[in-house]
């Protein structure tokens, strides 16, 4: 199994089901596996029409967005290596990169771009046998007393990473994933894009890091899941505190005295009644939010055990992108 073959099942089980939303020009417009597919393929017979062949090097400078997935998996499906790059980083860190991968193209562009290929590429391709252990990415880490490393990882690499996921029930078919993580680092791309995606999963776009936009785009598209880096969760902690000490006295002792029992009751039995007590507060979420999942660094306690008093479940994520990339 490669991963070609994975997003091929998936795409003939749910062709109709979206596996993207995106917004633009602040509407939020929808792609299905079906469509996926047909763009996938239309990219993938550019590449091979521009004399990209498996074990071909390609850098990927984009950011996050519909486009994204589009190019990595139109590079897996022709056997090409990814090379995602941080479109944040400076010009040296960017040539070093490529210099230092062997990059031979990178796909760097927009939406007119990609029209002109959809309408231009062949229907039918002969796709070439691609192998568990051939490499599907390289991932460069920021060095600390050197220049970034690149690690090659297989797709048998991500596939078991993927798949261990998976069984923990992190995302399911289910499952939209809201994706805000820049896509060049293993662990947001093995979770928020290729997890989602292999699994029939939804993911969400929302344009912008902003604070207010983020909680808009939440309240519009009601994900499921959301992986963040502790410092979102530090910010979200604070506005949450910051509103609970507006509540005059008494009602902020008899809030807190319930909210303690009701925290106390989860950690015995795994009964979450807060949801009903912070309703108000659930709802700047979404409707839908059953899972936050932080990684990149150490979460606070503080913040860990208050989201979980208020009724919210959040996961500690760790691991090394030598590892694809999630240990525990």
């Amino acid at each position: 199994m490669n991963l070609r073959e994975k997003l091929q099942n998936q795409l003939k089980s749910n062709p109709g089901h979206i596996a993207i939303q995106h917004k633009k020009d602040d509407e939020w417009i929808g792609i299905t596996y079906r469509e996926f597919e047909h763009n996938v393929r239309s990219l993938s017979s550019y590449l091979l029409e521009e004399g990209i062949k498996k074990g071909d090097k390609i850098g990927i400078l984009l950011e996050n967005g519909p486009l994204w997935p589009l190019a990595f998996f139109s590079l897996i499906f022709i056997g090409a290596v990814a090379v995602p790059i941080g479109f944040e980083y400076t010009q040296k860190e960017k040539e070093f990169i490529l210099k230092n991968s062997g990059c031979k193209k990178v796909i760097s562009s927009d939406f007119e771009f990609f029209k002109q290929i959809r309408k231009k590429a062949k229907k039918e391709i002969e796709y070439i046998e691609i192998e568990e252990d051939d490499p599907a990415c390289i991932l460069y880490t920021s060095g600390t007393t050197a220049e970034p490393k690149g690690a090659m990882l297989t797709h048998k690499n991500l596939l078991s990473n993927i798949d261990s996921l998976y069984r923990l029930n992190i995302a399911t078919e289910s499952d939209s994933v809201l994706s805000v993580l820049p896509l060049h680092h293993i662990y947001p791309l093995t979770i928020t894009t290729l997890l989602p995606l292999l699994f029939g999963g939804k993911i969400i776009y929302p344009g912008s890091l902003r604070a207010e936009l983020l909680l808009e785009s939440m309240r519009q598209t009601n994900p499921t899941v959301f992986v963040a880096v502790p410092q979102i969760f530090h910010l979200f902690h604070q506005k949450i505190i910051e509103g609970l000490k507006r509540i005059p006295f008494p009602f902020n002792i008899l809030l807190n005295a319930i909210a303690g029992c009701l925290y106390k009751l989860r950690q015995r039995t795994n009964i979450n009644l807060a949801p009903y007590l912070f309703r108000s507060l659930h709802k700047k979420f979404g409707s839908s939010m059953r899972l936050f999942v932080s990684g990149g660094a150490k979460l606070d306690e503080n913040v860990e055990r208050d989201l979980f008093k208020f009724g919210f479940t959040i996961l500690e994520s760790y691991g090394l992108t030598e590892t694809s990339p999630v240990l525990t």
